[in-house]
């Protein structure tokens, strides 16, 4: 992987790859912005990546309740969905502690978060015909990403 890359997304298995694929190479703690439209795969990616872990709990939107938590010993996985909101959550502003990883979904919608974000994983729906939808997502580490994620993006 370069310091920004594109993969395609086609199936279920596509994603659960990437996932597994960004999550050993970016450990705790970081904070992963998410940034797509509406169907686009950020919580099957976030679902995918706390599989890929180890985890096996049920992972949902957290749009209306604006935060879920995935805990186990080793890790703990913050999702949040700035969806619904329009200033900035105090507690985004703190770095995530070294256990977390903290994903953001929408970081869009406050240029702040996108700042402070370690990596922005862009996400796109391109229609190819009336049924066929092409999934894509992009990769970037942040210039506030860890000098330590360099290495993980060029190494492959």
């Amino acid at each position: 992987m370069c310091l920004n890359y594109e993969i395609i997304l086609d199936t279920l298995q596509d994603t659960t790859n990437f996932a597994a694929d960004i999550s050993a190479k970016f450990p705790a703690p970081i904070t992963v912005g998410l940034i797509g439209p509406l169907g686009a795969g950020k919580t099957t990616f976030v679902a995918a990546y706390v599989k890929a872990l180890g985890m096996s709990c049920a992972v949902s939107s957290p749009s209306y309740l604006l935060q879920h938590e995935y805990d186990s010993e080793k890790v703990m996985v913050e999702h949040w969905d700035l969806y619904r909101v329009d200033t900035v959550v105090e507690e985004l502003l703190e770095p995530p502690d070294e256990r977390t990883i903290r994903f953001i979904e929408w970081v869009d919608k406050v240029e702040e978060l996108v700042n402070l974000s370690d990596v922005l994983v862009y996400f796109n729906l391109e229609f190819l015909d009336s049924d066929i939808v092409r999934r894509t997502a992009r990769v970037i580490r942040t210039a506030h990403g860890n000098v330590r994620f360099e290495n993980a993006l060029n190494d492959s």
